[in-house]
């Protein structure tokens, strides 16, 4: 430059003589990328957000690396910037740290048992008569030994019932009935004594016991020269000694139980689903709550359905389904399975319930700092102005490497030494001329010093 002077100044300055400071942090393209910029005399400091790390704070920081613990009882998954935790079931919050209070669920235990909630897990207390974890399998009393005592056992949801034997009574036929309470049992004056399960009459002297020909309470009915009985029910034969059973011939348990035949009689021990004395009245489970997770049931007979909601099966609906079998996220998405459903953890250039939708990067502003963005499934691409190179367009092209300067012109990587010698042949020419009164043509040298 003919009569003046230029300075090319170091990173960080501006100004003729490179005096003033240049406040990156006030620049379009803000140096830090995910962090807080503080300008600083010739440069800058970026204090990075939480998960980044490097001078400009692009590096991402992997916190699952190296046995980190973020995640207590989950799965950790490193992102840009940050983690996330896919929580073992019963767990839950960013950490994995918060148990789940499964007890919050009215379906956790049926309506049969009582939910206490523990530490990852919870447990169902059954009511008398159900088992089960949830507490919704009725338990069979009368697959146990001696459940009654003195009589036949007949199951029923949730609890049983024994059918008398004649002289006894009680909830399992264990108390013997004291006949001789009746008035009269014993006629003409004998003595009633009781024992278990019966009585017998002693009778005063000189009185003759007649007998009945009929057995089992058959009425006896005189006939010419012999009699005829007229047997009870259960009861068959001439003399009404020949038992009746009813299981073979009549099958009175409607085909909803198991019938046990017994003397002069029967009992049914019903299916579940069903009772009655005869197994006859079909029991309406839906009234149970046996259809859980917020499904539908639909009471038929001898049994019920249950219409699932989505993410749930079994017959109660009661056992989740791993939709993350196979795995539903596409595009390399992490799937994380759920109490009646899941969630796809996509990777950062996709979107969508099942990572299905392409994130176009080219809406950002951070994207193509210096140049064109074209986005395109899964990415982008930046188109870089001139002057502009890296993948976001960010970093400069150092022109100087090229050696564009001709004609001797000094470029930025010469020494300040060069420069001391220059200004000397400088002010030696200058003496020369003075001393001869001649008239000064004074062609600077753009003289380009980098340190």
């Amino acid at each position: 430059m003919i009569g003046d002077y230029s300075c090319v100044c170091q990173y960080g300055w501006k100004g003729k003589n490179c005096s003033e400071d240049i406040d990156e942090c006030q620049t379009d393209s803000n140096p830090c990328k995910h962090g807080k910029c503080s300008n600083l005399n010739g440069g800058y400091n970026c204090s990075c957000d939480s998960g980044w790390k490097g001078p400009n704070c692009t590096a991402d920081i992997n916190e699952c690396e190296n046995g980190s613990n973020h995640c207590v009882h989950g799965e950790c998954i490193n992102i840009n910037g940050s983690y996330i935790c896919l929580c073992n079931s019963a767990w839950k919050g960013f950490n994995c740290s918060e148990d789940v209070d499964e007890c919050l669920n009215i379906s956790a235990c049926s309506v049969h048992g009582k939910c206490a909630n523990v530490q990852g897990a919870f447990n169902c207390s059954c009511n008398t008569g159900w088992v089960g974890t949830i507490c919704d399998e009725d338990m069979d009393e009368c697959s146990q030994h001696d459940v009654c005592l003195h009589g036949n056992c007949s199951n029923s949801p949730g609890s049983y019932k024994c059918l008398y034997r004649r002289g006894w009574s009680g909830i399992t036929c264990e108390i013997d009935v004291n006949e001789c309470e009746m008035k009269d049992l014993c006629k003409n004056g004998g003595t009633c004594i009781n024992i278990d399960g019966d009585y017998s009459c002693l009778c005063p002297s000189g009185v003759v016991v007649v007998s009945t020909p009929c057995n089992n309470n058959g009425a006896c009915s005189n006939i010419p020269r012999d009699f005829s009985c007229t047997c009870y029910s259960g009861w068959t034969g001439f003399k009404c000694d020949v038992d009746i059973d009813e299981c073979i011939f009549s099958s009175p348990c409607n085909g909803n139980g198991v019938c046990s035949n017994s003397p002069g009689g029967y009992q049914c021990s019903c299916l579940s689903s069903w009772t009655g004395a005869d197994c006859e009245s079909d029991i309406d489970e839906c009234n149970q709550k046996v259809c859980i997770n917020n499904s539908t049931c639909t009471n038929t007979n001898g049994s019920y359905i249950c219409d699932c909601l989505n993410g749930w099966k079994r017959q109660n609906c009661s056992e989740d389904i791993n939709e993350c079998a196979p795995n539903p996220c596409q595009h390399h998405g992490v799937c994380n399975n759920t109490q009646g459903g899941y969630d796809c953890i996509c990777l950062n250039n996709w979107t969508g319930v099942n990572c299905s939708i392409d994130v176009d990067e080219c809406e950002r502003n951070d994207v193509c700092i210096n140049g064109i963005c074209q986005n395109y499934d899964g990415g982008y691409n930046c188109t870089c102005v001139s002057g502009w190179k890296g993948s976001n367009c960010s970093h400069g092209v150092d022109e100087c490497t090229s050696m564009p300067c001709l004609n001797g012109a000094f470029v930025g990587t010469q020494m300040v030494s060069s420069t001391v010698h220059v200004l000397k042949d400088i002010r030696d020419a200058f003496a020369i001329v003075t001393s001869m009164n001649a008239k000064l043509t004074f062609i600077s040298v753009i003289i380009t010093v980098h340190v």
